[in-house]
């Protein structure tokens, strides 16, 4: 609740539209994304960072969108 609203506030909107569900659980946050795949985030800390970087990954792969996206570590994304 407070948290999911914590994250959705740092997402920017280009992320925020297309995100169809959030999930907080022991793993952390991830997000379920309209027509995408799923983007784990992690700790709900450097949200913005992730966001970034889960765009560019979603910018690269726009052909051949990947089933997830993890930005745990925004510095290096990892697609699969």
């Amino acid at each position: 609740p407070e948290a999911v609203a914590g994250v959705l506030e740092k997402l920017p909107p280009e992320l925020r539209l297309r995100a169809i569900s959030i999930v907080m659980s022991g793993d952390g946050v991830t997000l379920g994304l309209r027509d995408g795949p799923e983007v784990r985030l992690g700790s709900p800390q450097r949200v913005a960072a992730k966001a970034r970087a889960a765009l560019a990954v979603l910018a690269s792969s726009a052909a051949a969108p990947p089933r997830y996206i993890d930005v745990r570590v925004p510095g290096a994304p990892v697609a699969g």
